[in-house]
């Protein structure tokens, strides 16, 4: 959970950075690692809540 928090926080304040000209993003790239990124972690997170031990 700590490490989404942490995910959620960073994307926000990039996308809103970039929204407002503060940071050159390249929007393909960002989306690319945002949903390879936010796939590994939902799937820690699954696999956690998975795991009978």
């Amino acid at each position: 959970m700590v490490r989404l928090g942490a995910w959620c926080f960073g994307t926000v304040y990039i996308s809103l950075a970039a929204w407002n000209h503060y940071y050159k993003v390249d929007v393909r790239y960002f989306l690319t690692l945002f949903t390879i990124i936010l796939t590994v972690i939902f799937g820690v997170f699954v696999s956690v809540l998975i795991s009978t031990d």
